[in-house]
């Protein structure tokens, strides 16, 4: 019993120190994207389409954290039959120095009915709201 409080040490050190690391974060601010942004990202989206060319954006929106940029948007754009799939979501990491995205999820198809909510939370927890 006279060792009790070490666990209890233990416990409120590793506590404090998830605490300090939260509070770490940097906040995140809305990002204007420039003209070559814009045309990153887009680059980066039409790459998995069946048709590139037929992409059509809508609804995009971009904040800051720290170095990072994310953009989030819709996109609709052929499919294999020349029919248009309608706006789906989409959210890119962009290195706006670069002018260099990375797609990092979008929502390819109606099978999964989760997958438009997961990418939307994803957005909304980088401040963006898109439908």
């Amino acid at each position: 019993m006279k060792h009790f409080w070490i666990p209890l040490v233990m416990l409120s050190g590793l506590l404090l120190g998830c605490a300090s690391q939260s509070s770490l974060k940097e906040p995140i601010t809305p990002y204007q994207l420039t003209e070559a942004n814009i045309i990153a990202v887009e680059t980066a989206v039409r790459k998995p389409l069946k048709d590139p060319n037929s992409a059509q954006f809508q609804n995009l929106q971009s904040t800051r954290q720290g170095a990072s940029v994310m953009v989030c948007g819709s996109v609709n754009a052929k499919n294999s039959y020349g029919g248009y799939t309608g706006f789906r979501p989409f959210w890119v990491k962009l290195n706006p120095e670069l002018n260099y995205a990375t797609l990092m999820n979008w929502v390819v198809d109606d099978q999964n009915f989760m997958a438009p909510v997961i990418l939307r939370s994803q957005c909304r927890s980088a401040g963006m709201l898109i439908e």
